[in-house]
């Protein structure tokens, strides 16, 4: 009886050490890249002991000592990508070469105002890849995990626009920090204007407005026939008489 008790007794005593365990890690606080790079300036200035500094951060002493550990690492990955401190985990591509390649490929098409699509980040990595002999694929899984480490996200260009067909796409994928403006609109446009029933059984002949009333693309290809509606006006726009 009184080894039954004892085990109960020792059971209990178990469980509760182990809630109080699992507690502790659920306590641990999830650090940014921000707050690793304030950790390694307080420890560089020398003021504070790393027990100290640990304390304020709300983590044990031996996590501090793993982040000096890795500080050269840390701090290079900063210094490539500016978006890194809001970020809580840092993980280096397989590819660095090809990952160091695109990033400063991207910054220059940008600086030209160009719009940059995913499929087109993959297209350029592909031929990295290959100028590198590297055997790689630039799948879709890549682009994504590419896009979180460098801090890309899809905006939308700042530049007015019409239906203009000559017009570069209006979004582009670049960094966070940066200004997203497009480059100068193309002024060539014409007016579509369509028609169709809701289920698409029954859609009217396309009337196209234009600019000319024989635009020279028309004589240069011989164009006798055309299958939309063909109509113009100086600004190519709907007019009622039209």
């Amino acid at each position: 009886m009184y080894t039954s008790i004892f085990n109960i007794m020792l059971t209990q005593q178990m469980f509760s050490l182990f809630c109080q365990v699992k507690m502790e890690k659920r306590s641990l606080k999830s650090l940014t890249i921000g707050d690793k790079i304030k950790m390694i300036e307080e420890a560089k200035k020398g003021v504070k002991r790393k027990k100290d500094i640990a304390s304020e951060f709300g983590i044990p002493a031996s996590t501090l000592s793993t982040i000096l550990k890795d500080k050269d690492k840390i701090l290079r990955a900063v210094e490539e990508v500016s978006c890194l401190p809001r970020r809580k985990r840092f993980k280096a591509s397989s590819f660095p070469e090809i990952e160091h390649g695109m990033t400063k490929w991207i910054k220059r098409v940008r600086d030209y105002n160009l719009p940059i699509s995913g499929p087109l980040i993959q297209e350029k990595a592909a031929e990295f890849a290959k100028n590198l002999d590297f055997t790689f694929q630039a799948s879709s899984g890549w682009l994504e995990k590419f896009k979180s480490r460098n801090g890309i996200v899809k905006k939308i260009i700042s530049d007015k626009f019409g239906l203009f067909f000559k017009c570069t796409p209006d979004r582009t994928l670049t960094f966070k920090g940066d200004t997203c403006q497009g480059g100068k609109n193309s002024k060539e446009r014409v007016t579509v204007v369509v028609g169709a029933n809701m289920i698409g059984t029954e859609k009217l002949k396309l009337l196209v407005i234009g600019k000319s009333k024989q635009p020279r693309c028309f004589k240069k290809k011989n164009v006798e026939s055309l299958p939309v509606t063909y109509a113009y006006n100086k600004k190519a726009w709907m007019l009622s008489t039209i």
